[in-house]
């Protein structure tokens, strides 16, 4: 198997989505790891086909990551993209600023890019938000000036022997992370399928309250993780069956989505906190009570 590593923006340093300082005050917040097959797959790669740009962005995300500047938090997750544009697009000089600031999963390798890609960066600046993941394609497709193709061939893109240095992997309900070095990739012998779209662009950044039918969430709430993972939990042996856990609660967030479009965000990233939080152990679970 090929020898691939990943960054990632993962959790904040009270293993939470929201609330915690500007900056990484773990050294994990933000991290660089060995790639690693997430459970469910991931659904899409998204490629620079200039080999140039992308590795100038896994470099960069390399030394933002070591810098411990960055940390994670979705409610401060465009305070990274404010910096480094404040900056003038240049990591060196971000970092020799030594503010702290957050970010997320997916507003961190937008935000990477967009110092190498200026066309990207009108979707953040004319909505006010950085790309998510389940819109990270349609931004990177249609902002991206044709430098990105996207591939969904389950095989491909959850084998590490295809990656190639500044991939994206992403999944829309989930994570996303980029590729910063590899020891060898195959070539990709299948066609992009840069048909698909994700998520629509056109979703309003700003936060609201929004009723659901049964269910009531507010998007500014820093416990909608404990709401929406409560919420599907009918008895406590349920606590026991991750599986059907994991499955009430994609049913409860496909539910909120498609009835609450403006709360799409935030379910998504609440997902993803599950992904990389929740979905531990059995004794960890009963003892967090997420």
């Amino acid at each position: 198997m090929a020898n691939v590593q990943i960054a990632q923006a993962s959790i904040d340093e009270n293993k939470s989505a929201r609330g915690g300082q500007s900056g990484d005050q773990t050294g994990g917040e933000t991290n660089v790891r060995n790639w690693y097959q997430r459970s469910g797959g991931w659904k899409e790669l998204i490629r620079c086909k200039d080999d140039s740009v992308a590795q100038k962005a896994a470099d960069a995300i390399v030394k933002l990551t070591k810098s411990n500047f960055i940390g994670y938090d979705q409610n401060q997750r465009n305070t990274l993209y404010a910096a480094l544009k404040k900056n003038g697009w240049s990591v060196d000089k971000y970092i020799e600023s030594g503010e702290p600031v957050e970010t997320d999963c997916s507003a961190y390798v937008y935000s990477v890019y967009c110092c190498f890609v200026p066309s990207l960066r009108s979707w953040c600046d004319s909505k006010g938000n950085s790309a998510y993941c389940g819109n990270l394609w349609s931004v990177f497709s249609q902002y991206g000036d044709g430098l990105f193709e996207r591939y969904d061939d389950y095989n491909i893109i959850n084998s590490n022997e295809y990656l190639k240095v500044g991939d994206l992997l992403n999944d829309p309900s989930h994570h996303t992370v980029m590729v910063v070095s590899t020891d060898g990739s195959i070539p990709i012998t299948v066609a992009p399928s840069n048909e698909y779209t994700s998520t629509s662009t056109s979703r309003s950044s700003s936060s609201s309250s929004s009723n659901y039918s049964n269910t009531t969430v507010s998007s500014n709430s820093s416990n909608t993780v404990y709401r929406l993972s409560a919420a599907t939990k009918p008895n406590e042996n349920v606590l026991q069956q991750t599986e059907m856990r994991k499955s009430e609660f994609e049913s409860l967030r496909n539910k909120m989505t498609n009835e609450a479009p403006d709360m799409g965000r935030d379910i998504i990233h609440t997902s993803e906190l599950y992904d990389t939080n929740i979905l531990k152990s059995d004794q960890e679970a009963k003892k967090e009570r997420f």
